[in-house]
C-alpha cells in the first residue's frame, strides 16, 4: 500500500495532476489490490485444488487486505489532517508557546478554511455566491454512518442530551 502510494503521488506529481493527498492514499490501496492478489496467488491460493477452500481463503485475503487499508487510510489521514498533530509540531518547533501564540499561528478560522478547502478540492461541497452546499453524498453519508454508530455507543459527542 505505502509503495504504490508513493508510486502514485510521483506520478500524478510528473503528469502535472493535482489530487487531495487522501484521494492518493485510497487509490494507492486500490491499486495495490492487483500485485497483492498476484503475490497472494502465487505464494499462498495457487495450491488449492477445491473451489470452496480457494473461494474462502481468497476471501479471507481480501478482507485482511481491506482492513490493513482501510488502517492505513486513517493512519495517513491523522497525520495529514489532525489538529493535535499540528499543535504538537508548532509547540516541538518553537520549543515553548503559550496558548495565544499558539492561537495566533494556528486559530478557528485557519482551520475552518482548510476544512472548507479540502471540502471544496474533494468535491464534498461547492460555493454558490457567498453559500456552501453539499455536492457529494458520499462524506455526508459517511459521517452519518458514524453517527448513528456514535449513539449506539452512546458517545457523548453524538448522544443528544
Amino acid at each position: 500500500m505505502a509503495v504504490m502510494h508513493g508510486l502514485l503521488i510521483r506520478i500524478f506529481r510528473v503528469a502535472g495532476i493535482t489530487v487531495p493527498n487522501q484521494l492518493a492514499v485510497a487509490a494507492g490501496v486500490a491499486v495495490g489490490f492487483v500485485p497483492m492478489g498476484i503475490a497472494t496467488w502465487f505464494a499462498h491460493l495457487g495450491g488449492f485444488v477445491k473451489p470452496a477452500d480457494l473461494a474462502i481463503t481468497a476471501g479471507y485475503s481480501f478482507s485482511v487486505y481491506v482492513v490493513l487499508g482501510y488502517c492505513y487510510f486513517h493512519l495517513f489521514n491523522m497525520s495529514e489532517t489532525a489538529r493535535r498533530v499540528r499543535i504538537l509540531y508548532e509547540i516541538n518547533r518553537r520549543k515553548r508557546l503559550t496558548g495565544a501564540e499558539l492561537s495566533g499561528i494556528y486559530g478557528a478560522g485557519q482551520m475552518l478554511e482548510n476544512r472548507i478547502e479540502r471540502l471544496v478540492s474533494t468535491g464534498q461541497i461547492k460555493k454558490s455566491g457567498e453559500r456552501y452546499m453539499i455536492s457529494s453524498r458520499w462524506l455526508y453519508n459517511a459521517a452519518r454512518l458514524f453517527a448513528i454508530w456514535g449513539r449506539i455507543l452512546n458517545l457523548p459527542i453524538y448522544v443528544k442530551r
